[in-house]
């Protein structure tokens, strides 16, 4: 052999060493591309789930705000169909039941709101 075709030959070897190591980092790149891609799809899949139950929750908060304010209309205008003459006939211990249940109801509610489970109105 001639010592060009020699000298030819070590630069093609070392093209060839070149190229082999960049095969092997472009197929690690595209193994961590395909992991990237993996946890894209489970990300996705988590938004996806989450956005269902926010829409759940967003239906759920509209139907009770609806029911408050339909009982707070019905109480109202019960209030105004009392009659109060007969308040003399009525048995104290029904106001502190009611009572008792109003104080629980607003503890509860503070609970909540402290926990940030429900929205202040």
């Amino acid at each position: 052999m001639s010592t060009k075709s020699c000298i030819d030959c070590r630069e093609k070897d070392s093209e060839i060493r070149d190229l082999k190591e960049k095969v092997v980092k472009l197929e690690m790149e595209k193994a961590d591309c395909r992991e990237k891609d993996s946890e894209i799809r489970d990300l996705k899949e988590k938004v996806a789930t989450l956005s269902k139950y926010a829409s759940k929750l967003e239906m759920e908060k509209a139907k009770l705000i609806h029911q408050k304010e339909s009982l707070g209309y019905r109480s109202s205008s019960r209030l105004e169909d009392m009659d109060t003459s007969e308040s003399e006939y009525l048995d104290d211990s029904d106001d502190d039941d009611w009572s008792q249940k109003k104080k629980k109801k607003k503890k509860k509610k503070k609970n909540l709101l402290r926990k940030g489970f429900v929205e202040q109105v």
